[in-house]
Formats: structure tokens, C-alpha cells, sequence
């Protein structure tokens, strides 16, 4: 066999697992985060091994065998020991899927925080992976909507913020003194739109007006979380930058304070600004134009002051 025909071998071989990994990935919604770990686990001559795996814990989640998908997880971290992907994926199967399946509040509520520990424990020794703050972003947007001000807390001792301790702290107080807001909160959760939602009806205006101080905690966890981020992710791509903006927006539509949603339209105007300069610099005319054109539509209006109606 002559060395030319090995080496077209080989490359014919490298192209073919890339194919494969790219065909058998879902690209539908719901799947993101297969392909966030499966793009970067997958490829060349490794994917023969890695879509076989993957595939394994592919049919271990959707049998609910989340022990079986774990001891998989273990499996490919040592193939891929320094990857933040597994570790993104993992922590998310663990606090957005193997916590909904326990049969109580605290036992859920245990797997969101190994997810979270899963992430933030593992920063330094995965080289401070942006992906890893983009993980513990989802997870408090995601599991902070049954577990708002564990995940809240969770972060304000993360970040060393004791200033969102001390707000998370007076939203336990509160709920301490509305049993009805804190039952609701353990059998309805918050949604994005609250305040529009026909199962908020049965809350007073009191309860209501303690359920968003509850929802601004959790949404400055998130503006925390992204702008930490952020400075990680800088040259990289826009997602979070998108979440740092939403969370901006957000924590506008949630205060009371004027002078305080104006402040926080000048850091979202900054932020986008900066984003869009940012992909300029990297000759990304059409991804600027795109993103700035998305988020004008999503928070343009608030950012301008104008009325709610106009956005």
C-alpha cells in the first residue's frame, strides 16, 4: 500500500467522521446543548468513539437512566479531560433534567446546586472557559424559575456580592411572612412574563408586588452572572452579550425606580455598543448589523424611554 494512499486514507477518514458528527447532531430546539458539546467534542478520526458514546448517553437521557448517563459522562471526560463542554452539558442534564424527576422540592433543589458547584468549582482548572459562565447562566435562568432565591444566593456567594445577598435575604424575609407567595412559588414557579399570566391572578397585590421583589433577585443573579461572563468572553461571540442585555431589560421592566431604570438603559446602551464595535473590529459587518438590528427590536424602545406600547 503506497504512503500516498494512507495518507488520502486517513484524511478521507477525518472528513467522513466530521460528516458523521455533524448528520447525527439534532438541530431542533431542545437540543442546544448536545450541539454546543457534541461541536466541540466531536471531529476527525476521534468521532468514531465519540458519537458511539454520545449516543449512549443520547439514549440514556431519553430512558430517564440519568445514573447510567452519568457513568457515561465519566467515560468521556477522560477522553476529553480538559473540555468545558461535558462539563456544560453535564451540569445542565443535572440541574434541569435529573432535578425535575426527584420526588421532592429539596431533593430537586440538591441536584440544581451540584449542577452549579459542577461549573463554578471547575473554572480554574478548565482555564476560566467562557462556556462555563454560560452554563451557570442557564441554569439560574432555567431552575431560578422553581428556586429564584437559592440560585440567587447561590451566585451572591459566588460573586462575593453582598449586595445581592443582602436583597436575597430581605425577599426570605418577606416570604417568611406570605406563606401563599412561597407555596406558589413551590407548586406554580415564575415564568419571563409573570405579571401576564392568568395563575397570578389568585395572588393579592401585596403577594404579587413580594413575587417580583423575589423575580428582580433572580434577575440580578443573571445580570451578575453574564457580566462576569462577559469579560471572559469578549472576542468570541455575542451570547453573552445577548444575556447580559436581557437581563438589563428585565431588571428595567421590574424596578420602580426611574432614576434606577434610566441607569440601567445607559449600561444597556453601553453594553450593545461595545458588542457591536467589538464584532466591527473583527470584520463582522453583517453579524453587527444583525445583532443590532435583533436586539433594537427586543429592547430598542426601553433603551430610547419609550412607552412600553411603542416597543
Amino acid at each position: 500500500m503506497s504512503r500516498a494512499f494512507v495518507i488520502a486514507l486517513v484524511i478521507a477518514a477525518a472528513i467522513a467522521g466530521r460528516m458523521l458528527s455533524e448528520s447525527l447532531i439534532p438541530k431542533h430546539k431542545g437540543r442546544e446543548t448536545v450541539e454546543t458539546a457534541s461541536n466541540q467534542l466531536l471531529g476527525g478520526l476521534r468521532a468514531v468513539p465519540m458519537l458511539t458514546l454520545w449516543g449512549k448517553v443520547r439514549d440514556a437521557e431519553e430512558r430517564g437512566q440519568w445514573n447510567e448517563q452519568f457513568v457515561l459522562f465519566g467515560i468521556i471526560s477522560k477522553l476529553a479531560p480538559n473540555n468545558a463542554a461535558i462539563v456544560y452539558y453535564q451540569a445542565r442534564a443535572e440541574a434541569l433534567d435529573v432535578s425535575r424527576q426527584q420526588p421532592t422540592r429539596a431533593a430537586a433543589w440538591n441536584w440544581v446546586q451540584q449542577g452549579l458547584d459542577r461549573l463554578t468549582s471547575k473554572r480554574e482548572r478548565l482555564g476560566n472557559a467562557s462556556l462555563i459562565e454560560e452554563g451557570v447562566w442557564d441554569i439560574v435562568y432555567n431552575a431560578g424559575q422553581r428556586f429564584p432565591l437559592q440560585v440567587a444566593m447561590a451566585i451572591a456567594v459566588d460573586q462575593d456580592s453582598k449586595e445581592l445577598e443582602e436583597q436575597v435575604l430581605a425577599c426570605s424575609h418577606l416570604l417568611e411572612q406570605a406563606p401563599t407567595v412561597d407555596a406558589f412559588l413551590e407548586t406554580q414557579g415564575l415564568t419571563l412574563l409573570f405579571d401576564e399570566s392568568p395563575a397570578y391572578q389568585s395572588l393579592s397585590e401585596d403577594e404579587l408586588r413580594v413575587l417580583k421583589l423575589v423575580e428582580g433577585a433572580r434577575w440580578q443573579a443573571l445580570h451578575l452572572a453574564a457580566k462576569r461572563g462577559l469579560h471572559l468572553r469578549r472576542g468570541h461571540s455575542t451570547d453573552l452579550a445577548f444575556k447580559y442585555l436581557i437581563s438589563l431589560r428585565r431588571l428595567g421592566a421590574l424596578s420602580t425606580d426611574e432614576q434606577h431604570d434610566r441607569s440601567l438603559r445607559e449600561k444597556a446602551k453601553d453594553g450593545l455598543a461595545e458588542e457591536l464595535a467589538r464584532l466591527r473590529s473583527l470584520g463582522e459587518e453583517r453579524r453587527a448589523r444583525e445583532f443590532g438590528e435583533h436586539m433594537n427590536f427586543l429592547i430598542g424602545g426601553w433603551i430610547r424611554g419609550e412607552p412600553e406600547a411603542a416597543e
